[in-house]
């Protein structure tokens, strides 16, 4: 599948939404790093970056175009015989994202 980046209703299509993991990543991994004022500076602008690439995954997520949801499946400890039902986790990469914004502002201001 080829992801064909566009922009769409104000909103980043085609997979760009991936683009904020690692910027909000790299935020706050600078964020928790850096001393001085430039902390704050990265988080104020990631944030509505992170914002902006987590609505537009939503959006994809919607419409079917990109996964958003994600659903882990593991089993569960010390259970040889298989009794029990696997433990299911289910979240969003978008969530993920602009928590990751915001976490960042978080550390910047705590720092």
């Amino acid at each position: 599948m080829v992801a064909k980046p566009r922009i769409r209703c104000g909103l980043p299509r085609g997979g760009i939404g991936y683009l904020g993991l690692p910027i909000g990543a790299a935020a706050l991994l600078l964020a928790w790093r850096s001393s001085g004022a430039s902390p704050l500076v990265i988080a104020s602008l990631s944030i509505p970056l992170c914002l902006w690439l987590g609505l537009g995954l939503i959006a994809d997520g919607r419409v079917g175009e990109m996964a958003d949801e994600v659903i882990w499946e593991s089993a569960r400890r010390n259970d040889l015989l298989r009794v029990e039902d696997n433990i299911v986790t289910r979240f969003r990469l978008s969530t993920w994202i602009i928590l990751l914004g915001l976490a960042s502002l978080i550390v910047a201001l705590w720092r």
